[in-house]
């Protein structure tokens, strides 16, 4: 594992590979308001990078367990897009901009799931949002309204959007 020091120097040369768990119940979305840089501030959908090496069924256990309070796997989900974010700052500071490439996954929770999400402390307040409460929310950062919103996404491939 990188030290936070050797990680802030990799993110300041590259890209970032991350997933984005899209948490469905009753036709609701989970979003959570970050309180970490980038996207302080914002409700996004829970997430986080993979790690070196982890393979990202792993990555979707681990962040369900951290991100939601629950354990999910990868059967649990379906993918859903490829996507790119672009930031003006990082996890640390705004010396240099973020730039990820989001594998982003969905799925259904049921109800009995519905009542153990627990965010992480990464995040001060959960919503829980229709896809219109979500597009028109100014709270809701543009990247994760673009999970939902086709216009976002510059071409189709096999039936998947892809913002390029």
């Amino acid at each position: 594992m990188l030290s936070k020091d050797d990680y802030y120097d990799v993110c300041s040369k590259t890209n970032l590979v991350s997933i984005d768990l899209i948490v469905e119940h009753d036709n609701k979305f989970l979003v959570g308001k970050r309180i970490n840089k980038p996207a302080k501030g914002y409700y996004f959908v829970p997430g986080g990078v993979i790690y070196k090496s982890e393979k990202i069924k792993d990555t979707i256990e681990r962040l369900s367990q951290v991100e939601l309070g629950i354990k999910l796997t990868l059967d649990d989900f379906k993918f859903h897009v490829i996507s790119q974010h672009w930031y003006a700052d990082n996890f640390r500071d705004d010396k240099f901009g973020s730039h990820y490439v989001s594998l982003s996954y969905t799925t259904k929770i049921s109800d009995e799931q519905y009542a153990m999400i627990n965010l992480d402390d990464q995040h001060c307040d959960v919503k829980w949002l229709s896809i219109d409460e979500l597009l028109n929310d100014k709270s809701v950062h543009p990247n994760t309204k673009g999970f939902f919103d086709q216009s976002y996404f510059d071409i189709i491939i096999n039936d998947y959007p892809v913002h390029l």
